[in-house]
């Protein structure tokens, strides 16, 4: 019978990553990314996004790390709508029953790879699964992340350019024209979300949430 479990969850790992291969979204002209991006930061609820991201940190928020980190997590989420997710977190989740480890991919709304999420929460497999596929967690985490890379410096277009790179993971390619549609929608969605967060009240980044205490 645990045998069978296993070719099972084997054939469910191979097929869903044969389908998340060939799944991707198309590249626009840099005409038509001003309607878009303003499409995709309308279509994720930024209130909800604001508080998973200010969520689980023992240190003080910073507002424009939390700008960057929706706009992130909105063009990682478009980039990878929801059934792209939950093809991919079936396919960890059976990799990890299968295989008893966690496959180093990208998981969640802000695609943090399983490495940087393991490092940053500390936590080992067994103990990471909730972590891993809880969307809210997820964006946590990548204030963290998007902190680290930040690392004190003030956010001009460059250094955000240079930021959603080295997040994703672009650094080789930073002329090709998927990676310069990628960090043309995330430095407009930062300006947009950075306009709204100014106008919130002082403390309107909490709203009551009680810390995790996650990362930082």
């Amino acid at each position: 019978m645990r045998t069978i479990i296993h070719v099972l969850g084997y054939l469910v790992v191979l097929t869903t990553a044969v389908v998340l291969s060939i799944s991707s979204r198309p590249i626009v002209s840099e005409t038509g990314r001003e309607n878009l991006a303003f499409a995709i930061y309308r279509q994720f609820p930024m209130a909800e996004r604001l508080v998973c991201a200010g969520r689980g940190h023992r240190s003080s928020l910073e507002a424009d790390t939390l700008a960057l980190t929706i706009a992130i997590a909105d063009v990682e989420s478009y980039a990878r709508p929801g059934w792209v997710r939950f093809l991919k977190d079936l396919y960890l989740a059976t990799h990890q029953l299968t295989f008893s480890q966690f496959p180093d991919m990208s998981s969640g709304p802000a695609q943090i790879r399983i490495t940087n999420i393991k490092r940053i929460a500390g936590l080992a497999d067994p103990a990471s699964i909730g972590l891993v596929l809880n969307e809210c967690d997820n964006i946590s985490v990548a204030y963290c992340l998007v902190s680290e890379l930040r690392d004190g410096r003030p956010l001009t277009a460059d250094n955000v350019a240079a930021i959603a790179r080295s997040y994703n993971g672009q650094t080789r390619s930073a002329k090709a024209e998927a990676s310069l549609q990628y960090v043309d929608l995330i430095q407009r969605i930062f300006i947009l979300t950075k306009i709204e967060l100014d106008n919130l009240p002082v403390a309107g980044w909490e709203f009551g949430v009680a810390p995790r205490h996650i990362c930082l």
